[in-house]
């Protein structure tokens, strides 16, 4: 019996860490939805440098999660271009709702599979 793969995320410390509680809070009666936080026990540290963070969340399979688009984007796509293969990058293009973010966040692991998000940069919300 082969194990379905399910998406998990990667919040950049820029991204608020109340995000990260409303997910614990929203996991503790829904479906699930496997995130960290840098500077949590099982992620990088605070302070990693984006290209860093990158190559954090390509060995650990995580999509990353940032409002910082100026230098991820460069970064993801000269990555891509070179042939590496990266789990995904979600960028928050505008302010939204805890609500809306978790609902995004939920519907992403409920409807795709890891592969569809490999080499994808995702503006959301969607």
């Amino acid at each position: 019996m082969s194990r379905i793969r399910t998406i998990r995320f990667l919040l950049d410390e820029n991204v608020h860490g109340v995000i990260l509680r409303a997910i614990r809070r929203h996991n503790r009666t829904m479906q699930p939805i496997d995130a960290t936080r840098v500077d949590e026990a099982d992620g990088p540290p605070c302070g990693t440098r984006d290209s860093e963070l990158l190559e954090w969340s390509i060995a650990n399979d995580r999509i990353l999660i940032s409002n910082d688009a100026n230098t991820l984007i460069e970064l993801f796509t000269e990555r891509v271009a070179a042939g590496q293969t990266l789990p995904g990058l979600l960028l928050l293009k505008r302010r939204m709702s805890i609500v809306e973010f978790i609902e995004t966040l939920e519907m992403l692991a409920a409807c795709s599979m890891p592969s569809d998000t490999v080499n994808q940069i995702i503006w959301i919300p969607l």
